[in-house]
């Protein structure tokens, strides 16, 4: 219910009035409260005034209703008797107990009370909502303000220290801080020191931070900063799910205990997990993502890079667009190279290292997709990139399904179709089990930039396909 107010509102009555009555017909200036509806009333007093002009009776009403200069009437308000009253009688708005209370400043305290202790500002237009059923002691040190904000702690006598800012702005605990229209913490009573800033923030755990448009912090001490960003659930438990956890980032979320999710999107979803990158994701215990679109799905698993995937407990997923799915195992999105110019000793003072770690790069290892062994004339390519040459030791080829596979197949390597066998001419192949390796030797010591291997000479069996494998290293021309 709120108060409506006219400045120096003062009529008579056009018509007597009962006890009983609920309507009163004023002089006039009904049209003046046409507003009056049961969430919007006015305060009137009726006043009969004698003969020497003395006031010998007063009756305070609630306008709840108007048509006209007819008004509809509860009768009998704060601590006043409903009475009858004649034509004439005079009829003012004036400033009641009741509803200077509802705006007070400062509350009235307990007379057990230390005034001087508190140090509390609400304000409302129902400061009933701001005095927690079944608390003993008014809050200190606190600042409440807003449209029916909300300030309580079932479990505790001392709720002083916080501040509640907003409209339906609700604080549990003591050391409270929300800011912003249902910012706060709705759920759960043991919410002291969290802070929730921003329209729908929620902070509902001991400690808890929510920062941005209905952001939700569900686990203890933990912090959940943008647009829907998330920590735990609201089923969850503040100590098991989320706690210490930070998401921040549109639509972030860490679920679990000291997860952590930067980036749009990101995800955490394993215990101690870590995702940093727009759309990425750990969702295993200690898995680490890093890249946009990265994701780290296994166990201790790690992914580096756009698009890498880390699917194998304990495995590592590097650079742009790789997929590790072997326990334990590593893979690259990029080709360690021999660089054309050497790299850089260091931009530190003083910082020195070896010429030769500088002028280096690892051994590479380049496998074709599968090449099928049953049908000639299949190809399939590699191609160096641009200004990049390898550099070949030595051609294997590696059987990598097999069913019924026979016949004598065989390949040739060359760079293009004009020379299909300038690297290796057609040799047989004479494996046929999984896992199955021959290896050659090429018929080029110079640098090439592409790879082209073709059935020269079709085998047979319902399935028969190999990889070929070239060893050797990169340098950048």
């Amino acid at each position: 219910m709120r108060y409506a107010f006219i400045n120096n509102f003062e009529q008579i009555l056009a018509q007597a009035v009962a006890d009983t009555d609920t309507t009163i017909t004023l002089d006039g200036g009904g049209s003046q409260m046409s507003n009056a509806s049961a969430d919007l009333v006015y305060v009137l007093t009726l006043f009969h005034v004698d003969s020497n002009g003395n006031e010998t009776a007063r009756e305070i009403v609630h306008v709840t209703g108007v048509s006209g200069d007819t008004l509809t009437v509860e009768r009998a308000k704060e601590g006043t008797t409903a009475q009858a009253w004649a034509v004439g009688d005079g009829v003012s708005q004036r400033l009641t107990a009741e509803v200077l209370g509802r705006y007070e400043l400062l509350p009235r305290l307990p007379a057990d009370h230390d005034a001087e202790a508190i140090r509390w500002v609400g304000l409302d237009h129902d400061m009933s909502k701001l005095t927690p059923t079944g608390l003993q002691y008014w809050a200190a040190d606190t600042l409440v303000i807003g449209q029916a904000p909300e300030l309580y702690d079932g479990a505790s006598e001392y709720w002083g220290g916080s501040t509640v800012v907003g409209s339906w702005a609700i604080g549990r605990g003591s050391g409270v801080t929300a800011v912003g229209a249902y910012a706060g913490s709705p759920y759960g009573d043991d919410c002291d020191e969290s802070t929730a800033l921003g329209a729908y923030a929620v902070a509902a755990a001991l400690g808890a931070t929510a920062v941005g448009a209905m952001p939700e912090a569900f686990g203890e001490k933990s912090i959940a900063i943008g647009y829907d960003a998330a920590v735990g659930s609201q089923s969850g438990d503040p100590q098991a799910d989320g706690m210490g956890a930070i998401a921040a980032g549109a639509g972030a979320s860490a679920t679990k205990n000291y997860g952590v999710a930067l980036g749009a999107g990101a995800s955490a979803s394993g215990v101690e997990a870590v995702a940093v990158g727009r759309q990425s994701g750990a969702s295993a215990d200690y898995a680490g993502a890093l890249g946009p679109a990265s994701a780290a799905t296994a166990v201790r698993a790690s992914a580096f890079g756009v698009f890498a995937r880390a699917s194998a407990v304990e495995s590592v997923a590097l650079g742009p667009g790789p997929d590790t799915t072997l326990e334990g195992g590593m893979t690259m999105g990029a080709l360690p190279y021999v660089a054309k110019v050497p790299v850089s000793a260091g931009w530190e003072s003083g910082y020195t290292s070896p010429a030769a770690c500088r002028q280096s790069a690892a051994q590479v290892v380049l496998a074709t997709h599968a090449l099928d062994l049953t049908t000639a004339g299949d190809t399939v390519t590699l191609d160096m990139p641009a200004n990049a040459m390898l550099f070949i030791d030595s051609i294997d080829v590696v059987i990598v399904a097999s069913d019924t596979a026979g016949g004598s197949p065989e390949i040739s390597v060359g760079p293009d179709d004009v020379t299909p066998a300038a690297y290796l001419a057609s040799t047989p192949v004479t494996k046929t089990a999984v896992g199955g390796r021959e290896s050659h030797t090429p018929l080029v010591a110079d640098g090439v930039t592409s790879l082209r291997v073709a059935t020269a000479v079709a085998g047979t069996g319902t399935t028969y396909q190999a990889k070929i494998v070239f060893r050797g290293y990169v340098m950048e021309l």
